[in-house]
């Protein structure tokens, strides 16, 4: 976080207000001339220290609110069977966690708690949950057909649900009564499966998920996928 839009704007009041101090202190002793020219400088400066915080405040909404955070590193590999591969996530701070997925394209689902947007500009970030991992078929029939896979991100973490905060931050009495939060209904995220193939999954501000390619073998697979994209994931 950029401290200027802070530090610059705390000085300014600061001299304003000693200017409005001494201005008040001549004027109890008699000098209202020296006193009014004291008080008419320090409301000047006040003036301009929030002139100047609000607009700096304006341009730290641009960085924050478009401002992400990596998620996740897939790694994928394919397996003997077809449309058969292994998921490997990698969270940051985390040991890498493997999973097997068929189908065509990979589809990780997220809960996030993110914040009223003047919360965002004061520094909070948007907070998530990696919620479950799924395969999904291009074509309908394949997808009628075959086997689906799904994973449970949560369990496979050892997430404790006894106090589930997204349920709460959801529930219309407690976003009444907690106006800093705002949950959303659930994001996801999905990139085509192919051997080889690496993604980088972000969350920005919004509470969004995105999946970049972050190798040629992904570039690849994502450039031929495109036309063919599978229908949007359940949220």
């Amino acid at each position: 976080m950029h401290a200027w839009w802070w530090v610059i704007p705390g000085f300014v009041a600061i001299v304003g207000l000693l200017f409005l101090v001494g201005g008040f202190g001549y004027l109890f002793r008699g000098r209202p001339f020296k006193g009014g020219r004291g008080v008419f400088g320090g409301a000047v400066f006040l003036l301009i220290a929030a002139v100047i915080g609000l607009v700096g405040l304006n341009i730290q909404t641009y960085h924050r609110l478009t401002q992400e955070q990596l998620v996740a590193t897939v790694n994928i590999r394919a397996l003997d069977e077809p449309k058969l591969f292994s998921v490997t996530i990698t969270e940051p701070n985390a040991e890498p966690r493997e999973f097997e997925v068929r189908g065509d394209y990979w589809i990780i689902y997220a809960h996030t708690l993110k914040w009223k947007n003047w919360a965002t500009v004061l520094g909070l970030d948007a907070q998530y949950r990696l919620w479950r991992l799924d395969g999904l078929y291009h074509a309908v029939e394949d997808e009628n057909t075959h086997t689906g896979t799904a994973h449970d991100l949560r369990a496979q973490a050892g997430v404790s649900n006894v106090v589930d905060v997204y349920s709460l931050a959801t529930n219309k009495l407690v976003q009444r009564f907690a106006p800093l939060v705002d949950a959303t209904p659930g994001t996801a995220s999905w990139e085509p499966l192919a051997d080889g193939a690496e993604y980088r999954v972000t969350l920005t501000q919004s509470g969004t998920l995105i999946a970049r390619p972050s190798n040629a073998t992904a570039s690849d697979a994502v450039g031929r996928a495109r036309g063919v994209r599978p229908p949007a994931p359940r949220t």
